[in-house]
């Protein structure tokens, strides 16, 4: 009797330990300048599945703060090409996009996007929409 209380205690202080020291520490998050540094250049992305209207997007983030926004929709019906340009920066972890140009009435003049960023590296941007859409970007070509 004594021989498997020895044995249980020494099983549970084992997976004690284990599972303390298993866990991953959680990414570290990465600071606005990071971020900055990384978001400068040009980043693409498509979506749209089986019967969804089809989105190709490029946007570029210049170092001078501005940027330069091309999607293309396409649906059974039209397709439309949105343009949109106009300033950017980033402020805790939050991409903040303010448009100052815009051919379509869906993103009118001072209108300001929240993206927060997930991860950035030197060729993919992950980040959730102000409506908590999970986004991913590939860098494009300069």
């Amino acid at each position: 009797m004594y021989r498997w209380r020895i044995v249980i205690l020494t099983a549970v202080a084992l997976l004690i330990n284990t599972s303390a020291h298993g866990e991953a520490d959680p990414p570290k998050k990465q600071t606005d300048a990071e971020i900055t540094k990384l978001l400068a250049g040009k980043w693409s992305t498509e979506e749209g599945k089986g019967d969804e209207p089809k989105v190709k997007s490029t946007v570029v983030y210049r170092k001078d703060a501005t940027f330069a926004v091309q999607a293309t929709i396409v649906t059974k019906e039209k397709t439309e090409v949105i343009e949109l340009s106009g300033t950017w920066k980033v402020e805790d972890g939050v991409i903040l996009d303010t448009i100052e140009k815009s051919n379509t009435e869906k993103y009118e003049k001072g209108r300001v996007t929240r993206d927060t960023v997930i991860s950035i590296d030197e060729q993919t941007l992950r980040y959730t929409t102000a409506k908590g859409r999970e986004r991913t970007w590939k860098r494009g070509k300069e």
